[in-house]
């Protein structure tokens, strides 16, 4: 492999020295210790690494969310994160809910924000109440879902639980004054978390629907993958413009500043004539949703492979393979085989 000079600006070379430098905030010192911390979601974390025969201890020392010290151990901030029995010493590790009556805050007599109460304890508490209060508070008009219309969220569950596990995975737990915060307007939600990008990363490379692997928190990930409530494979901002794409709803907004990044989904249909014409095509066929995003990926891109299928639908390999096959041993795409380089066109 040969060198490459990649030209960075003054302040991402500032930035990748100053982290350089300094301790991140989920590997520094808890002042909690073991008998804080919750066994049964300890116990969880070890299932789900298959780690089942390790003890707790031992697991938080292969997570690297604890050091030895003399015959005990001493905690990081992310394992008070992530399994503290009634919540970490952050004061504001947590989300606060907002919902905005219409498409614009407002303040004094004109005043139209409800603030729900807020989500706390540790991180995988938060991610479950957040999660449970966002969808009852979602409305369900009749959308696409695959071929049919049907009752659905207003927003993909995929995509606005991606912006929400982001922030709560990626926020700059150094940042103690604020909350993760959720705007759920009439026409959009809007998902706020502390701190800027972290490194290097702008949101012209997120931008480019590429997968990123780039942490602020990578134990705290770590843990996120073993209890299950989280996928570390760089593919979850490309799946939620996917699905984003695939519900006819705009592309998410990505806005990223010194002080906070800020996801927005957008919930108006952005039906064209394209579109219609794809929907008017595939009539009455009996499709599944994969299979209904791989017919309008490849009629609005010209061509799918296999890659491509894998990263808009979270597929493997071998599923998106026979779900490909399937389609074209139906006549509705058309392989163009070239080994490794094989691609589908539409089959009409």
């Amino acid at each position: 492999m040969s060198d490459q000079t990649v030209q960075s600006s003054e302040s991402q070379i500032n930035t990748l020295k100053f982290e350089g430098m300094a301790e991140s905030w989920e590997s520094r010192r808890s002042l909690m210790t073991l008998a804080d911390l919750d066994t049964r979601l300890l116990e969880r974390a070890r299932q789900g690494a298959g780690l089942s025969a390790l003890s707790d201890e031992e697991y938080l020392l292969k997570r690297k969310l604890a050091d030895r010290r003399g015959r005990g151990i001493v905690l990081r901030n992310a394992a008070a994160l992530l399994f503290a029995r009634y919540g970490p010493d952050h004061p504001n590790a947590g989300v606060r809910l907002f919902r905005v009556i219409g498409t614009k805050r407002y303040t004094g007599i004109e005043h139209n924000v409800e603030e729900r109460p807020r989500c706390e304890g540790n991180l995988p508490a938060v991610i479950s109440e957040i999660r449970t209060v966002i969808s009852s508070l979602l409305r369900r008009p009749m959308r696409l879902v695959g071929s049919r219309f049907q009752e659905s969220a207003e927003y993909p569950d995929f995509a606005w639980l991606e912006a929400l596990l982001n922030a709560i995975a990626h926020r700059d737990y150094r940042i103690e004054g604020t909350c993760i915060e959720v705007w759920l307007f009439d026409d959009r939600m809007e998902v706020v978390s502390p701190g800027g990008l972290v490194g290097n990363l702008t949101t012209e490379a997120l931008l480019t629907l590429k997968r990123v692997h780039h942490s602020r928190n990578p134990r705290i990930i770590r843990v996120l993958v073993d209890l299950g409530l989280a996928r570390d494979q760089g593919e979850g901002i490309p799946r939620m413009f996917a699905e984003m794409e695939d519900a006819f709803l705009p592309r998410p907004d990505i806005d990223a500043t010194n002080r906070n990044v800020t996801v927005t989904l957008r919930n108006t249909l952005t039906l064209n004539a394209m579109d219609r014409e794809f929907i008017s095509a595939i009539g009455d066929l009996e499709l599944s949703r994969n299979e209904f995003r791989t017919l309008l990926y490849t009629y609005r891109h010209g061509q799918i492979d296999n890659a491509r299928l894998r990263a808009l639908s979270g597929l493997d390999t071998l599923n998106a393979s026979y779900l490909l096959r399937g389609l074209r041993d139906r006549d509705l795409l058309v392989l163009h085989s070239q080994g490794p380089k094989s691609y589908y066109t539409m089959g009409w």
